[in-house]
């Protein structure tokens, strides 16, 4: 936690957290850093926030504190997560993390 605002803690970049490099570290809320994590260990799909919801592919990101779910459905998980990539970028901005790596 940061000693003079309490909402904001450092966040590593590049999720590593034994990499303590200045360039590596950023200010971010509790929720930035949700984002900003890797995908599950427990992932069934492949995909970070990509499920099958009857027969179709949908993806779902955090937004405001609200899990929102796309209005769209695909065929397959990579379409998807491919649409969840892009629209990510737009909520979460630098923390957007795909979970792809």
């Amino acid at each position: 936690m940061h000693p003079l605002n309490p909402e904001v803690t450092i966040d590593h970049k590049n999720g590593d957290q034994l990499d303590d490099r200045l360039e590596n570290l950023r200010e971010a809320t509790l929720s930035e850093q949700q984002w900003n994590k890797p995908k599950s260990k427990a992932n069934t799909t492949g995909f970070k926030g990509v499920a099958l919801r009857g027969e179709k592919w949908k993806w779902h990101i955090k937004v405001e504190n609200k899990m929102t779910w796309s209005k769209q459905s695909w065929d397959t998980a990579e379409e998807a997560f491919e649409d969840r990539v892009r629209s990510i970028a737009k909520f979460h901005g630098a923390f957007s993390n795909s979970g792809a790596a």
